[in-house]
């Protein structure tokens, strides 16, 4: 509600992180009119919180594009781009795109492969090796 309307839209996306599983249409809607208005270069929260919720609401396909936004546009997000990544790859699994979700899971494992997510990309790939 501050003067500076840079860190008021900031706030407003961070606000997004307790909204995520309630978040209906209307409201995901109203989140991609922010996110185009917010300058290019502090849009990366923004894109990972809008594919959390549209996850949540099992629109795989379009939470995988906002997702995927992360990486593509914002590499040096490190810890972001690898939890988008990982996210990408479950919206993908979900939507039967096994080999798209799996490309996910070597990217964050090749281009962050000291984040947290590793761990999970790592796992989730010897588990589809198995069969598992």
């Amino acid at each position: 509600r501050g003067e500076n309307r840079r860190v008021a839209q900031l706030a407003e996306v961070q606000r997004w992180r307790t909204q995520v599983v309630t978040a209906d249409d209307r409201e995901i809607a109203r989140w991609q009119a922010i996110i185009a208005d917010i300058e290019p270069p502090l849009r990366a929260g923004g894109y990972h919180l809008l594919g959390q919720a549209l996850l949540r609401q099992r629109r795989y396909q379009p939470a995988a594009l906002a997702l995927m936004r992360v990486p593509v546009l914002y590499p040096a997000e490190s810890n972001l781009a690898a939890e988008s990544l990982l996210a990408a790859a479950e919206a993908l699994e979900k939507n039967n795109q096994i080999d798209e979700a799996r490309i996910c899971l070597r990217e964050l494992l090749r281009d962050h492969p000291g984040s947290t997510a590793a761990a999970a990309a790592k796992s989730k790939l010897e588990q589809t090796a198995t069969g598992g």
